[in-house]
């Protein structure tokens, strides 16, 4: 008697942590280092993508003051770069089909800090990851492995004049759409979030944004994909002469509802085996 309930136990906790489970962390950082080390070959707070990724920034000599000087291990951002620096901070990450995965993060104090209004911040899931400068060190790039380009990615900007907050489908700027002003529009700290569908034949995004002061995420654009894309990282990126860091950054997946109810299926069906089992070896 004292084996069954050992073994009916057992299976009780297996079932339990499948639930538990059901979402994982893949990536969390929360910029707790220091700020004067740069980002670059840093790793995450948490890495279970199979462990030894870092972060990847730019690295050419271009950059005043050496490798990586864009990032830095606190997530503030180099304001005194040149007006037309952009560029993103990568990890590695490539999603498996059946799984949804949520991308989240805070840029704090985002304001202008010289340059055009226009000037952003953003966050998604990318084509690749680059070290060099142009076009390829952002979510603008060429589709490429070898660059950071967005799919799919949103920005949000230090103000919504002339220019509103964005969020493209990809590659780059392609297939998107704007969003509300009312969210991200007051220089202070936002959330943003990407939530990408891969449960169905065609992918599908949704967009989210708020104020951390608000009671929840505000959906700000949808999109289906025509073409799934390929996906090889998850990134932060933007124009730098924008003021504000990051904060909070996670990737997280929950897998597919069918797949959940499968395990706890098998869980749940251990116990009538464990009962033969234990009848047979004549167990009192």
């Amino acid at each position: 008697m004292i084996v069954f309930r050992s073994l009916a136990l057992a299976s009780l906790l297996l079932a339990t942590s499948c639930l538990a489970n059901a979402q994982g962390i893949i990536y969390q950082d929360d910029f707790s280092g220091s700020a004067s080390t740069p980002l670059y070959g840093l790793s995450p707070d948490v890495d279970n993508n199979g462990g030894g990724n870092t972060w990847v920034t730019r690295t050419d000599t271009g950059l005043p003051g050496g490798l990586g000087r864009e990032w830095y291990a606190d997530g503030h951002i180099d304001t005194t770069l040149d007006i037309n620096v952009n560029g993103a901070a990568s990890l590695a990450f490539t999603p498996a089909a059946g799984n949804i995965y949520v991308l989240s993060v805070r840029f704090n104090q985002v304001i202008i800090d010289g340059g055009e209004s226009s000037n952003w911040l953003g966050v998604g899931f990318a084509s690749g990851q680059a070290t060099g400068s142009g076009a390829g060190a952002e979510f603008f790039g060429n589709d490429s492995p070898t660059h950071v380009t967005g799919h799919p990615w949103m920005m949000v900007r230090a103000s919504n004049t002339p220019h509103p907050n964005q969020w493209f489908l990809g590659p780059g700027a392609n297939a998107g759409g704007a969003w509300t002003t009312a969210v991200g529009a007051t220089g202070g700290p936002v959330d943003l979030r990407i939530v990408l569908d891969t449960t169905t034949p065609a992918w599908t995004v949704d967009f989210l944004a708020k104020n951390p002061a608000d009671a929840g995420y505000t959906n700000v654009g949808s999109g289906t994909y025509a073409g799934n894309p390929t996906i090889g990282s998850v990134a932060v990126g933007g124009n730098f002469n924008i003021g504000g860091s990051i904060d909070d950054f996670s990737l997280t997946v929950v897998p597919e509802p069918g797949s959940i109810a499968l395990g706890i299926a098998g869980l749940v069906m251990l116990t009538p085996a464990a009962r033969r089992r234990l009848k047979n070896m004549d167990v009192k």
